[in-house]
């Protein structure tokens, strides 16, 4: 996670979310590692556990903006939905991962 924010900030850009969470019946559900709120979750975790078994069901996600750009007021969310299975995660879509770049 320290990587993924280096990142973000050389690039001048902030987080509005930054981690994984469960979705179930609700979303941000346990168990969750949020950057922005390491210690809330880790404090959590201590009571809910933090084992990911077979049928979870979770969302990998960073929500961007750039401070600079309309005043911060809009962003981007790249995310990622996944299944765990007996035999590791399954993503639950085939959309393309690769980032494309466009002009301004």
């Amino acid at each position: 996670m320290a990587a993924v924010k280096q990142t973000i900030e050389e690039r001048k850009l902030a987080i509005c979310e930054t981690g994984i969470h469960g979705h179930g019946l609700a979303s941000l559900e346990y168990p969750r590692y949020r950057f922005h709120a390491l210690r809330a979750d880790h404090d959590a975790l201590k009571v809910v556990g933090d084992e990911f078994r077979t049928g979870m069901v979770f969302a990998f996600n960073i929500d961007l903006y750039d401070p600079a750009w309309r005043n911060g007021e809009t962003g981007c969310v790249f995310a990622e939905t996944v299944r765990i299975t007996p035999t590791g995660a399954e993503r639950m879509h085939a959309f393309s991962t690769k980032f494309q770049t466009i002009a301004c």
